[in-house]
């Protein structure tokens, strides 16, 4: 981009924007001052999205030619992510140390306790996280922090920069939010660790003038209708189930929140190693009836889609979601290059009673990018990589017993997941491997995702807005290093075949 054309936008968007700032020095200019001349007379609201959408696709050549830019001595907060059954801090953690320029300073807070010198933890620890936060800590890059997040003042501190980066005017740079209720938990519990939590933790990042607030949203979300494929123009996204619900909800609270620079991100079913959601449960089942010495036989189509992404790709999608919302400089700026609106799910009612101000009829734009892998993903593939990698028999239902199913959907979760878990149960006990019995892979899986509702996302903005590109796909050597990375900790059975 020619830089009298960066300095004319400059001058239209009457800011010191980082996009600008960074574009300038990608052409070589130099920035002599923080602010720009006013132009006169005032720019119509098309102009200035014009201009902003050409700075933003200036900013997405800066990323391509230096994805690390946006990194130096960034400041991250990492809210919750380390309880049972969730894939989000472990995984994060580790890839943002390893980035050509890590974080200056990382602080993780959340309810276990966690002594990283002693190799001590209370939650699931993979050697991976293990090693990051043995040597974050020992560097004085990391910082633990144990904590329950809805006390206020734990809240407080959690948001305060180190003493020693106290000479920064804002708060943390980067804030990743794992926070929430993750089991199928009463409605009392949802409004209090879930949405009243989600409330507080909103005025407490706006009033640090966060750099970029980034949450994680359920998978489980289909297009209205079923029309188009949930991330594409033009389609409306609604959640299905209560647990997605609730987390939808808690989206809608931080949209509400005034200030407050977000980004929301949903992905597909994960895998890679050390993941317990997504496809690790699956691929337990299949272990199961590998040992059973049965066949598999799953309900629904085949071409049922169950897209998915490798947990690094998911990794990689936080950290340029949250460079790219930070380099618009603004909340408004992130709205007006992408935004999506989240309609009120069936629990709106009781969230504008529990959250005072939240309207629950009317839809909140905010920017909400789905993560998925190019392969497409359907229930057959996910079926053909168990076969090879468990050496198991899987098969499809007929649409009579799917459609039996449908109408008994409780029931059948129930009496499946309790017949794959006393197995598993069995299985870990029997194993000939040390530490099974306190393995964290389950072959649970929530009546959500059991039932007939398709994952079917595109990631198509978050590429065009942000580089992001995934590298991986659900292959047989990617469900092998899920597989291998249990095995190698001594968590996953080992036995002979009944």
């Amino acid at each position: 981009m020619p830089l009298c054309l960066l300095l004319y936008l400059g001058d239209l968007l009457c800011c010191s924007s980082p996009v600008f700032l960074w574009a300038c020095r990608f052409e070589g200019a130099r920035v002599a001052s923080r602010s720009a001349p006013t132009l006169r007379p005032p720019l119509s609201s098309a102009r200035r999205r014009c201009a902003s959408a050409a700075i933003c696709s200036c900013w997405t050549r800066v990323l391509r030619v230096y994805p690390s830019v946006t990194s130096v001595m960034a400041t991250v907060l990492i809210l919750g992510g380390l309880g049972p059954w969730q894939d989000g801090t472990r995984h994060l953690l580790p890839y943002l140390l390893a980035l050509p320029a890590p974080p200056a300073f990382v602080r993780i807070v959340d309810r276990p306790l966690l002594i990283p010198a002693i190799d001590a933890y209370t939650c699931y620890a993979d050697r991976t996280f293990c090693n990051a936060m043995k040597a974050g800590t020992a560097a004085g890059k990391v910082e633990y922090v144990q904590g329950n997040l809805l006390v206020p003042g734990m809240r407080e501190k959690a948001f305060v920069l180190p003493s020693h980066l106290a000479e920064r005017s804002d708060g943390f740079d980067w804030v990743f939010d794992f926070t929430g209720e993750k089991h199928d938990s009463p409605d009392e519990v949802h409004r209090e660790r879930t949405l009243g939590l989600a409330a507080s933790l909103a005025k407490t990042a706006a009033s640090a003038s966060v750099g970029v607030y980034v949450r994680r949203l359920d998978t489980c979300y289909r297009s209205r209708k079923n029309e188009g494929i949930v991330g594409s123009p033009d389609t409306v996204a609604e959640p299905w189930g209560s647990l997605s619900s609730w987390q939808h909800e808690a989206g809608r609270v931080l949209a509400a929140q005034e200030g407050l620079p977000l980004v929301l991100l949903r992905h597909g079913l994960l895998y890679g190693a050390a993941t317990v959601t997504g496809v690790t449960p699956r691929l337990a089942i299949g272990q199961i009836y590998h040992h059973e010495g049965e066949k598999l036989d799953l309900l629904w189509s085949e071409s049922l889609a169950q897209h998915t992404v490798h947990v690094a790709d998911w990794c990689a999608a936080l950290v340029a979601a949250a460079r790219w919302a930070r380099s618009c400089g603004s909340h408004a700026a992130v709205l007006r290059a992408h935004s999506e609106a989240l309609v009120p799910s069936k629990h709106a009612q009781c969230a504008a009673k529990t959250v005072p101000g939240l309207d629950a009829t009317k839809s909140l734009g905010a920017a909400v990018f789905s993560v998925v892998d190019d392969g497409e993903t359907t229930q057959s593939d996910i079926a053909r990589v168990t076969e090879a990698v468990m050496d198991v028999k899987i098969g499809f239902q007929g649409s009579v017993v799917s459609s039996f199913a449908k109408l008994n959907l409780d029931e059948v979760t129930i009496d499946v997941n309790e017949k794959h878990l006393d197995c598993w149960s069995e299985m870990l006990h029997a194993s000939s491997t040390a530490d099974t019995t306190v393995s964290p892979v389950s072959p649970l899986i929530p009546a959500d995702l059991l039932g007939p509702n398709p994952i079917a996302f595109t990631s198509e903005p978050l590429k065009r807005l942000t580089a992001w590109e995934p590298e991986r796909r659900l292959t047989e050597a990617m469900a092998r290093e899920t597989v291998e990375s249990f095995r190698k900790e001594g968590l996953w059975p080992e036995l002979r075949t009944k």
